[in-house]
């Protein structure tokens, strides 16, 4: 996946995220309840978004750890294939 690819994969799920959220909160703005309790609902709808964004994040920031080291293994790999075959 190229560089541009990721970013635009980025900016489209942060572009969700913030959609979610914006629908969330004119919805819960527009319900019929009191102003205690709506504001009490967009508390627990941003704690759950951000917890979930904080999730998502983790799990990306994994994944790339665990492709950069495996993208590095086999670089490793390949370089010493390649010393071993130029002695050869």
């Amino acid at each position: 996946m190229s560089n541009n690819e990721q970013k635009n994969g980025l900016a489209m799920v942060l572009a969700f995220f913030t959609g979610c959220m914006a629908g969330a909160v004119i919805g819960l703005l527009y319900a019929p309840t009191s102003g205690k309790n709506t504001r009490e609902k967009i508390r627990e709808v941003s704690i759950d978004t951000k917890n979930r964004a904080v999730e998502f994040s983790q799990q990306t920031i994994d994944n790339v750890g665990e492709s950069i080291h495996s993208l590095t293994r086999q670089s490793e790999k390949e370089t010493l294939e390649e010393e071993t075959t130029e002695e050869a």
